[in-house]
C-alpha cells in the first residue's frame, strides 16, 4: 500500500514541529512541508532550524516526503510570478 502523507499548509495556525508531531500522532507516515513564511520559507531558514527539524524527525516515525512550494506569493507579491510563462527569461529561471 502507498503511504499517506499530509501537507502542512492545512495546519499552519501551528507551529511546524507541532504540526509534525499533531500529524505523525494521527498515524500519517510523511509529510509535505509547505513552504510559506508560518512554517518553512526557503529562504528564510536558518541551519539551527533546519537541524531543530532533522532532529525532531529522527526522534518520530514520520519523514518528510516533499517540499510544497505552491504557495502563490513565494517569489513576489504578485500571486505565482514569476511564472513558468512569463516572457522574462530571467524571471522563468527563478521559478525553476
Amino acid at each position: 500500500m502507498f503511504p499517506l502523507s499530509f501537507n502542512t499548509n492545512c495546519l499552519r495556525n501551528l507551529p511546524l514541529d507541532r504540526a509534525i508531531e499533531e500529524t505523525s500522532k494521527a498515524g500519517y507516515e510523511g509529510i509535505d512541508l509547505f513552504c510559506r513564511s508560518e512554517h518553512l520559507h526557503p529562504f528564510d531558514i536558518t541551519q539551527e532550524q533546519l537541524d531543530e527539524l532533522n532532529d525532531l524527525f529522527a526522534r518520530l516515525p514520520i519523514k518528510p516526503v516533499s517540499l510544497a512550494t505552491g504557495w502563490p506569493f513565494l517569489l513576489s507579491d504578485d500571486a505565482f510570478e514569476p511564472s513558468l510563462i512569463s516572457p522574462d527569461e530571467q524571471a522563468r529561471k527563478e521559478r525553476i
